[in-house]
Order: structure tokens, then sequence, then C-alpha cells
């Protein structure tokens, strides 16, 4: 048998960036032979904001507002807060209706 056929070496890369795993300092496999590499996971990383209310992480058009502190606020957490200060108002102004009477 021939020891050099046998010897068949595969180069794994990052599909992303198609860096080769000896040039990157992790490569982490997905599904199906997808890889990426840990500076394609820090540039995608970058692109992520966690919301300041329900912690989940979100795309910048995902995100709704931002204050001078760096906190974020979701699209849903505002609608869920806008619900919120609703019934807050009717609630306020059913109890103030009561007491006038």
């Amino acid at each position: 048998m021939n020891d050099l056929a046998d010897r068949t070496e595969v180069v794994v890369a990052c599909s992303f960036c198609s860096k080769p795993s000896e040039s990157v300092a992790t490569l982490v496999a997905g599904q199906d032979g997808v890889y990426i590499c840990n500076e394609c996971v820090a540039a995608c990383k970058d692109e992520l904001f966690e919301c300041s209310f329900c912690y989940r992480e979100f795309r910048r058009k995902d995100i709704l507002m931002s204050n001078q502190n760096g906190q974020h606020i979701c699209k849903k957490c505002v609608k869920i807060c806008t619900r919120i200060e609703k019934h807050k108002n009717v609630h306020q102004k059913s109890v103030g209706s009561q007491t006038h009477e």
C-alpha cells in the first residue's frame, strides 16, 4: 500500500472569509461542513446590540432607540411599554373620574 495515498490532508477554512484554520485563532464547525473563524464571529458580534429590557440580541435595524449610556430598546419592548403606558393612563383616568363624582 502507498502511505502517501492514505494521508490526504483536509484543509479546513472559514466559510465566510476563506481563511484556513492555520491563519486564525479558532475555527468553529457548524452543520453541513460550514465553518466560522473567531475574526468573523467578532465582526458579526459588533453588529449586534442587546436590548436593555429583554436582554435579547438584535441587529441595528431592530433597535428602535439608543441612549448616550449605550442602552438600547428593541421594537418589541417599545410596543409592550406602549401598551403598559396606555393601560396605566386608562386606569388613572377611570380612577380619577370616580373620585370626582
